[in-house]
């Protein structure tokens, strides 16, 4: 297939290539630069700017729900300048959007523009994804409120890309914050159960349970992980959950037994370890959780919650040489749990036992 324009006929191949599209094998999500108005020019806001602050909060949503399941990659570099550079060139805006259709090479490409309305600004971005229809997403506020926009739309945009991640980020938030309620959360998975595609529904029911628990809803969360595990039941990380719950009913044996079976489809699972060793630990069989998360440490040996579990042990074990390994361990994966240096400080400064 070619594009005719008079003196100027491209191939489709090549028009992905001019437009940029050639280095677009690694990023699944592409954000054009956005325009801006001159007035927002004069307040710092260029169109560089903007961009950049969208497709970082963007990253940043992904970055907040710290999902093993899921990622983002984004993209704003080389490929957004060639693509306006390119297209500014040659007046040839119109078919950007023809070519990103036929070549189907990206699966969501994000483009849009800040306008002036008055007093305030807009801030209007569509969202062309491989599948399904375009969305138009806006928001409009007065300039000063530029910022809070500009997450709206982030914001709104994850929800095309991945409403999962989007609500995993928003429970990350509220348990920060010491929500008991997480009533974000569930508007965010009633949402989501709307956006997301009937074969992903086992992730949110994963979710959906996990906060019923953290709401002291055992019973709920049963029902909603047994939803989950019917809709995909070779799916590892609903049984994780699902043991967490029997756990929480102390049912510690049947909560063993779930991991168990969650290690057989998934031995590379995060958390399973560390479930484990608790449970085995207040069965009193702390010996048996150390060799479980030593093992843990084997199949996720970049998981600094498994060498924290397992200093919790050594030390419970009075095995304080152990311990400070462990914990120095857990610290040398990790830069953001606090907790891990002062159970460090405390391992360093207990007798060794020896």
């Amino acid at each position: 297939m070619i594009f005719d324009f008079g003196i100027l006929t491209i191939p489709i191949v090549g028009a992905l290539g001019l437009l940029g599209y050639s280095i677009y094998s690694g990023p699944e999500i592409v954000f054009e630069k956005v325009p801006v108005p001159h007035a927002l020019e004069d307040q710092g806001y260029t169109s560089e700017v903007v961009t950049r602050h969208l497709t970082d909060a963007v990253r940043r949503i992904g970055e907040q729900a710290k999902s093993s399941l899921r990622s983002v990659d984004v993209d704003f570099g080389q490929t957004d300048r060639s693509m306006v550079a390119v297209s500014d060139y040659l007046h040839i805006t119109p078919v950007i959007d023809a070519v990103r259709q036929m070549g189907g090479l990206v699966p969501y490409h994000f483009a849009g523009e800040l306008v002036m309305q008055g007093n305030e600004v807009e801030f209007r971005l569509r969202a062309y994804p491989r599948e399904g229809q375009i969305r138009d997403i806006k928001y409009r506020g007065p300039i000063d409120e530029v910022p809070r926009i500009i997450e709206s739309v982030a914001n709104d945009a994850m929800m095309v890309i991945d409403p999962y991640l989007v609500t995993l980020s928003v429970r990350r938030a509220e348990e920060r914050a010491g929500s008991k309620d997480f009533p974000r959360t569930m508007e965010y998975i009633g949402k989501a159960f709307v956006a997301m595609q009937p074969g992903e529904l086992h992730l949110l029911h994963n979710l959906w349970a996990r906060t019923l628990l953290l709401q002291g809803k055992p019973e709920q969360a049963m029902r909603v992980i047994e939803q989950g595990i019917a809709a995909r039941p070779n799916h590892g990380s609903l049984y994780v959950t699902k043991g967490l719950i029997l756990a929480a009913q102390d049912k510690t044996e049947e909560a063993i037994a779930t991991y168990d079976r969650g290690l057989e489809l998934n031995p590379r699972m995060g958390d399973v370890y560390v479930a484990l060793g608790k449970a085995y630990d207040r069965l009193g069989r702390t010996d048996e959780a150390v060799a479980r998360l030593r093992r843990g440490i084997e199949m996720r040996p970049d998981d600094p919650a498994n060498y924290h579990m397992l200093g919790t042990l050594l030390s419970k074990l009075g095995r304080q040489e152990e311990a400070v390994v462990a914990f120095r361990d857990a610290l040398a994966h990790t830069s953001t749990e606090v907790r891990y240096f002062h159970e460090y400080g405390a391992a360093l400064q207990a007798p060794t036992g020896f």
